[in-house]
């Protein structure tokens, strides 16, 4: 019965008044024709299972939070750092990621200039460019409930204060965090390379001190010239590998996470008597091939994210499209994706991170299938968070056309707080159309 169905189906395609109506038709058939075919003996590439719309509303991150210590020595051209990071992020079904990430950086930068501790320049302009390639490693532990999760934090809390973190480089060698509940969950490894250019000009001497909770200036044992101008700025270009393992209970069942990532920011900074201004705009693109034990793709997924703010708030727009590959069709449609060059890059262009509403014209590149793949079983969402960051420390350093040296000390934190969440919901027929809704779960 099933063949005689198939054989009948199949025929109505070709019928002429079969052409006078939408795609949607011929998707419809094209899907039943599937659907049946995945039930006869040897099944198909069809034999997927099916999608609900719950299926297509995942869990958000509700809240994201970070602190960071470390330091930074400047030797002639040469520039060497060591930090420690404590992250922490909640998600909607209750669960929260604490990371431990150490890093090890080394980089060459020039610049003119002489400047002492946190906005103070003795010239009266300077210009810098450096580039810095810096390795990271840590750990993820997952914690099924809130209170658990923020006692590890703060047992964490006092290794990453530590002293030794402002030792450069060697810091996060003999520095040992407290030990863990358990085995890690997760474990980080982090490859990054970033170039910076940047230039200031000031005729403000002297250097400004710290706000108190009510925005107040504390100039104790200092002096400012705020009615002075001054003005500055800064751009950054950079890319990361990163690779995560997640682990099992049982050996199989370990995956790995491979990230790419670039991303550009700009900065700039200044002002005279009571007027100020300081905005910043930072954007991010990222894909990511996740593989099982064996080797084998099992999951593609693709993010882009910017950020908005000035004086510390900001706002960061991201959206992301992931996909579980289940057949070995779809597994060969995204290594030939991954290996098909175009314009001479690697993989070629990427699909679009903010999903696919509308079912792709099928031209026959890997990147179209592709995204037909991704408009029929792809799960984006699009989520807003408001933020607050705040960075600190002090510092020494004198350099002339980017000959001399200097130390300093760095602290910085930020935190994240969900302000809304849609997703993309599925197609109301093979062929439909997609748009989003707000995300339930969040």
């Amino acid at each position: 019965m099933a063949v005689a169905i198939t054989v009948i189906i199949a025929s109505l395609v070709a019928l002429p008044w079969a052409s006078q109506f939408a795609p949607q038709v011929r998707d419809t058939i094209s899907e039943v024709i599937c659907s049946i075919s995945s039930h006869l003996p040897g099944g198909g590439d069809c034999g997927r299972e099916p999608l609900t719309e719950e299926d297509f509303q995942p869990r958000c991150t509700v809240s994201s939070n970070a602190q960071n210590a470390g330091s930074t020595v400047d030797i002639f051209w040469v520039s060497l750092g060591g930090d420690a990071g404590l992250s922490w992020q909640e998600y909607s079904d209750g669960e929260v990621h604490v990371t431990i990430m150490d890093g090890y950086s080394a980089g060459a930068n020039a610049y003119t200039g002489v400047s002492w501790g946190n906005n103070v320049t003795l010239a009266g302009a300077g210009a810098n460019a450096g580039v810095e390639l810096e390795y990271g490693n840590g750990d993820t532990w997952v914690f099924d409930n809130a209170p658990e999760a923020e006692a590890f934090v703060n047992d964490m809390q006092s290794y990453v204060d530590s002293n030794w973190n402002y030792v450069p480089v060697l810091g996060p060698i003999f520095n040992s965090p407290p030990e863990p509940p358990s085995d890690p969950h997760v474990t980080h490894h982090q490859f990054s390379l970033e170039g910076e250019v940047g230039g200031s000009a000031s005729l403000r001497p002297g250097f400004e001190g710290n706000e108190d909770e009510d925005g107040n200036v504390n100039n104790s044992g200092s002096f400012s010239h705020d009615w002075l101008p001054s003005i500055s700025g800064s751009a950054s270009l950079g890319g990361t590998y990163h690779m995560a393992t997640h682990h099992g209970d049982d050996p199989a069942d370990t995956t790995r996470a491979y990230t790419f990532t670039s991303n550009f920011g700009a900065q700039a900074g200044g002002g005279v008597y009571e007027w100020d201004f300081d905005p910043q705009y930072e954007i991010e693109e990222s894909f990511t091939v996740v593989e099982n034990s064996d080797g084998e793709v099992i999951g593609l997924e693709f993010t882009v994210g910017t950020v908005n703010g000035t004086s510390g708030d900001y706002t960061s727009e991201v959206y992301s499209t992931s996909i579980d590959i289940e057949t070995d069709a779809d597994r060969q449609l995204v290594m030939d994706w991954m290996t098909d060059p175009i314009d001479g890059q690697l993989a070629g262009m990427a699909p679009n991170a903010q999903g696919v509403t509308e079912r792709p014209e099928r031209d026959g590149t890997s990147l179209s299938a592709l995204e037909q793949l991704i408009y029929d079983r792809g799960v984006t969402t699009h989520d807003v968070f408001s933020g607050v960051s705040e960075d600190g420390g002090w510092g020494f350093r004198a350099k002339i056309l980017g000959v001399g040296g200097g130390y300093g000390r760095d602290t910085g934190s930020s935190e994240e707080r969900l302000e809304e969440s849609s997703y993309l919901a599925p197609p109301d027929h093979p062929g439909g159309t997609r748009e989003f809704r707000e995300n339930p779960n969040c």
